[in-house]
């Protein structure tokens, strides 16, 4: 049988195919989900071992690819909302135009639109709804009681697939081990079985007391979104189709508070960190609608969250892959601003200057935004928000932050970080601080701090600090 591509083959032809070929003709790769079936739960890797290595690095799947050529001539179609509004109320119901806009080109000063900012009323209602909550309830408005329910009755289906009827999940459980997760991603071991080893260079308490090993990999293995047994295999997004329904429910809870919204294309994960997501669209390969080009159709799926009334308030901004002349004309009727770059293909002959050529993490993201909204004293980095969560749930008793004290008697701790934290192992380092604190060991004003005990220390400090 022969042997399929590897990912870093495909990408090399690519860049073959780009350096011989027609320099307009960019390429997009997408990497398509594989048809929904049971055998995809399984993974064939070493679960334990956390290095890139161990990362799947082929997908016996479809890669496909969008040339800009292929999308030059498609028509751009509003949505039927958008549509009324960019044709005219006379426009035919359900029926698709296949004109392009016939464009002639002036040579002017470009004029610049004053919007009103909408945020003002959403955000004071963001801060109302979340006033006085802290950073882990924020982040539980959003991974919510609904959603939780959802993920224990759905994992308790699949381990009874699987013959193992007496697998019950609690919802203390599910924190914690949610909890596990969120720390893995800055407290970074070798081997997963690392966490729970009592040896002092790698072994973390936190962990450790809150779940043990076996009960954690028991939970990962049967951890589902959705039922097998009604599986559609004509939807590749089946078994996550619930979980980014609900998600885009939590997350549009608030409507959308900020004026300036950027769309983009990402792959696999959302790294975003000054930015909330209001909505997301899973891309499962190519439709049977070529007459409007994917660019367009993204744009009009993701901007149907907000209201049609509010269109003029909003300014979308977006790259060239998204970006050509009719799209832009079409959000400029339905009275949507944007700003884009655009590929010369894409232009309709206008006369520029030519040039040689931009699913837990997101639930954190908002949370730190909407808790910077409602809480706009107090400056919290993204790490520090994932930290405050990680604690919260890793708490011996999950829903109560642990209130650690120093030893009897200390001059220095004042109650502020347990001796365990301040003594134990792990990466301390001494940062700049937002804002002037007091160091926890000389009790005199500094503008430092050490970023694991997050308390105020000079660095003539650090030392005594970390070792009395």
């Amino acid at each position: 049988m022969p042997r399929g591509l590897t990912l870093e083959e495909i990408l090399a032809e690519l860049e073959n195919h780009q350096e011989s070929d027609d320099e307009d003709d960019d390429v997009e790769l997408a990497i398509i989900p594989p048809d929904a079936d049971v055998i995809t739960d399984e993974e064939d890797i070493d679960e334990n071992v956390l290095n890139t290595e161990s990362v799947v690095q082929g997908v016996a799947g479809t890669l496909e690819l969008i040339t800009s050529r292929g999308e030059a001539n498609a028509t751009v179609v509003p949505p039927e909302a958008k549509r009324r509004k960019a044709l005219g109320d006379g426009a035919e119901s359900g029926t698709l135009s296949t004109k392009k806009y016939k464009c002639k080109w002036y040579k002017c000063q470009p004029m610049y639109t004053n919007t009103s900012d909408p945020g003002k009323s959403n955000k004071h209602y963001v801060a109302e709804c979340l006033a006085n909550k802290t950073v882990a309830q924020v982040f539980e408005d959003f991974f919510s009681e609904k959603l939780m329910d959802t993920i224990i009755e759905q994992s308790e289906i699949y381990a009874c697939q699987h013959n193992k009827i007496n697998f019950l999940l609690t919802k203390e459980e599910l924190k914690s081990f949610i909890g596990i997760l969120l720390l893995s991603g800055y407290h970074k071991l070798p081997h997963e079985n690392m966490y729970w080893e009592q040896a002092p260079d790698v072994g973390v308490p936190l962990v450790f007391k809150s779940m043990s090993r076996n009960r954690f990999q028991e939970i990962k293995r049967f951890i589902h979104l959705n039922d097998n047994s009604k599986l559609d295999r004509n939807d590749k997004m089946y078994k996550l189709k619930l979980y980014f329904e609900m998600l885009k429910k939590e997350f549009g809870k608030f409507g959308v508070f900020y004026s300036e919204l950027s769309i983009d294309e990402i792959m696999v994960r959302y790294y975003g960190s000054n930015g909330f997501l209001y909505n997301c669209l899973p891309y499962c390969g190519k439709t049977d609608n070529k007459q409007e080009p994917l660019g367009a159709r993204v744009i009009n799926e993701l901007t149907s969250t907000i209201p049609e009334s509010e269109y003029p308030n909003y300014k979308l901004f977006f790259d060239n892959f998204f970006t050509s002349d009719d799209t832009l004309i079409t959000l400029r009727k339905s009275k949507m601003n944007a700003t884009g770059t655009i590929r010369e293909i894409r232009t309709n002959t206008c006369p520029l200057i030519a040039s040689k050529r931009m699913v837990i993490d997101t639930y954190i993201v908002n949370t730190w935004c909407t808790y910077q909204v409602a809480n706009s004293n107090e400056k919290l980095s993204l790490l520090h928000v994932r930290r405050r969560i990680v604690m919260f749930y890793l708490s011996k008793k999950t829903g109560s932050v642990p209130k650690h004290r120093g030893p009897q008697g200390s001059k220095f701790m004042g109650g502020r970080v347990s001796t365990d934290v301040r003594l134990g192992p792990g990466n301390h380092f001494i940062v700049p601080s937002e804002t002037q604190k007091i160091c926890a060991y000389c009790k005199k004003k500094t503008a430092k701090i050490c970023d694991r005990c997050n308390v105020g220390v000079h660095d003539k400090c650090f030392a005594s600090f970390h070792t009395e």
